[in-house]
């Protein structure tokens, strides 16, 4: 699926966007237009029909915010006819995902400014933004504040478009200004709310691209699903385009691998940062005291236990969420005193040592967010390449990107592109080789000759030993020596977790 934004500075008038469906849209599936400056209803239908002409009757939706082509449209007084501005729009092809329940959440609408398509990708659902900040500084921080954030907790979000301001203060721009500030924060944490990350900028980390009118900004972004990202993430990149075909803005791509191959549901995993807050431990604790108090006397202990675990699941969650707010706005914060602080020094109002000061703090927050996108992108901590442990003797990685299958030749002979022909004729192939059908009885003669070999059997009391109930110090014993950091069964919570209170959880 490839997903595309750009800034066309208006749908032109002279061919209706004829040009940028033919050489733009056409190479897409979901394509997100920033300040469309439509000017009536009549410029929609022939910029529609361009549409329909390059991909297909019933092969498109498209949505639109620009309330110039309502019937009903006043035009204020001020309103330039000849100077337009503003309005967004979102375009889907027929192979995206869910496109038979995409809808235009019409309630959610900024004016000209703000739009979100819905749909469902099975069970889980999926919210695509188009979003077109203001250009002036001052109205950005009420505008990012005003976007809705009340989702569903497991759903996925992909937001594209103009947000007029550098995400990073030092790659993205290539002469920092007091207006790139501003708002920044506001969109930060809304970003944060979403759960997405710049898909671009974390395979691009040390790049300088800019997307801008004048090429000295990167204004353009899209941003998607952190897991969606990590799993699917084939291709980004910018282009400029020709002349009279989609504006002064760079156009911005990103390629997923096949989403609507057959997936579950994939379960939460607890990052193991959270562990290591004071707080969060002594929330941990307290609570399994309480619930080691009240599940001794319940009649149903099975359901007290996973109750409790699901609302667990839902604290850590809030937790891992305003952490990841909080460093966003620690960094934006750093980034805009750093700023200021060199512009004083600059003008003489303040000494080396002030400047030295503000670059060390930034530092240190920059430090806490490359970790944290260091475990976001599953690297390890340098620490542990320094310690004998099982990464630093892990064998070297055979493959450097994963190769979807895109096609399978079935039994019959055929070629089939389904998802579910490939993954049951995936399943099937690997358990012939897994398995053997027919196994042979077992050889008795080789059996016994085995059994006498061994030399030492079990006593009566190691029997009765083992067969006896697993006591609490036992479990205690076995929380306190697990791996910390192991993968976590399908609760979620990785042995860190039960560390935290190891005893009360071996009661329990």
């Amino acid at each position: 699926m490839k997903l595309l934004t750009c800034n066309v500075n208006g749908i032109s008038p002279v061919d209706n966007g004829h040009n940028f469906v033919e050489r733009v849209v056409r190479g897409a599936n979901v394509v997100a237009i920033q300040e469309t400056k439509l000017k009536d209803s009549h410029h929609l239908s022939t910029f529609t029909y361009h549409i329909q002409h390059a991909i297909g009757h019933g092969k498109y939706f498209i949505a639109v915010n620009d309330p110039r082509v309502h019937p009903d449209y006043i035009p204020a007084h001020d309103d330039d006819p000849a100077h337009r501005s503003g309005g967004v729009a979102l375009v889907f092809d027929d192979t995206v995902p869910g496109f038979h329940d995409l809808r235009h959440m019409s309630e959610h609408d900024v004016p000209y400014k703000y739009m979100v398509v819905s749909t469902q990708w099975q069970e889980t659902p999926v919210y695509f933004h188009c979003v077109y900040a203001p250009v002036r500084s001052a109205e950005r921080a009420a505008y990012f504040d005003s976007l809705p954030r009340d989702f569903p907790e497991d759903s996925i979000h992909l937001v594209m478009g103009d947000l007029n301001l550098p995400m990073d203060l030092y790659l993205d721009v290539e002469r920092q200004h007091s207006d790139h500030n501003v708002g920044r924060v506001n969109c930060l944490e809304w970003l944060a709310a979403l759960r997405v990350t710049d898909a671009w900028r974390m395979h691009h980390d040390e790049s300088r691209t800019y997307s801008g009118p004048h090429k000295r900004t990167r204004l353009d972004y899209i941003f998607a699903d952190t897991h969606l990202v990590r799993d699917c993430y084939v291709s980004s990149g910018y282009q400029r385009p020709d002349a009279h075909v989609a504006g002064d803005h760079a156009i911005h791509t990103l390629v997923l691998e096949d989403v609507h191959q057959t997936m579950g549901k994939g379960y939460w995993k607890m990052p193991k940062e959270l562990v290591q807050y004071p707080q969060v431990r002594e929330a941990i604790a307290t609570e399994a005291s309480r619930l080691l108090h009240y599940i001794r006397t319940a009649h149903n202990p099975g359901v007290v236990w996973h109750a409790w675990k699901k609302r667990t699941r839902r604290f850590l969650q809030d937790a891992h969420r305003f952490v990841r707010s909080h460093y966003m706005r620690e960094k934006a914060t750093a980034a805009g005193r750093l700023t200021e602080a060199r512009r004083l020094h600059t003008e003489g109002h303040s000494t080396d040592q002030d400047l030295a000061e503000e670059e060390k703090i930034y530092v240190e927050t920059e430090d806490l967010w490359k970790l944290y996108y260091s475990d976001l992108k599953f690297d390890v901590h340098a620490g542990k390449n320094e310690r004998s442990t099982a990464h630093f003797f892990r064998p070297p990685t055979k493959l450097l990107y994963k190769t979807p299958v895109r096609s399978v030749n079935q039994r019959d002979g055929t070629v089939s592109t389904d998802p579910d022909d490939i993954q049951r004729e995936f399943v099937d192939h690997w358990t012939r080789v897994m398995r053997d059908d027919d196994p042979a009885p077992p050889n008795r003669a080789a059996r016994r000759r085995f059994l006498r070999v061994l030399q030492k059997r079990l006593t009566a009391e190691d029997r009765d030993a083992l067969e006896e109930d697993i006591t609490g110090s036992e479990l205690q014993r076995s929380i306190e020596t697990m791996a910390p950091h192991r993968t976590p069964g399908p609760d979620g919570f990785s042995a860190c977790f039960y560390q935290v209170a190891p005893v009360v959880f071996g009661e329990i």
